[in-house]
């Protein structure tokens, strides 16, 4: 029997291990390699102040780029919402608030900077 807070960490698994199965079987089928749902995405490291700003930005303001909402606080899933509020999170807040000077600059910086922050990967 499954513990109540299990459930959705087995589930999560048994999906996993279905599109992993999938992927490989078709994978084999097609005598191909390599990721078949997501391409694989890159990394850069976040090294300058400058960049996680422009980081954060890029996040919160991607719903907006691509149409799904018009303003930051539209999209119900960013973690903008959690910078700006006082309920307890796992996100580091605090953190994350004096790298843009407070939660007020935080808000100026997203109004004033452009929706368009071109981010480089490598």
């Amino acid at each position: 029997m499954l513990k109540e807070n299990a459930l959705p960490g087995f589930i999560s698994r048994e999906w996993g291990s279905l599109f992993s199965a999938y992927s490989q079987a078709f994978n084999r089928q097609q005598h191909r390699k390599g990721s078949l749902f997501i391409p694989n995405f890159k990394r850069k490291p976040v090294e300058t102040t400058d960049y996680y700003l422009k980081l954060i930005h890029y996040i919160h303001a991607n719903p907006i780029h691509h149409g799904f909402v018009k303003g930051f606080a539209d999209w119900e899933f960013s973690s903008y919402h959690t910078y700006l509020s006082s309920k307890p999170t796992q996100l580091a807040r605090e953190e994350g608030l004096e790298w843009f000077g407070g939660s007020n600059l935080f808000e100026q910086f997203h109004r004033e900077n452009p929706v368009s922050v071109k981010i480089e990967f490598e």
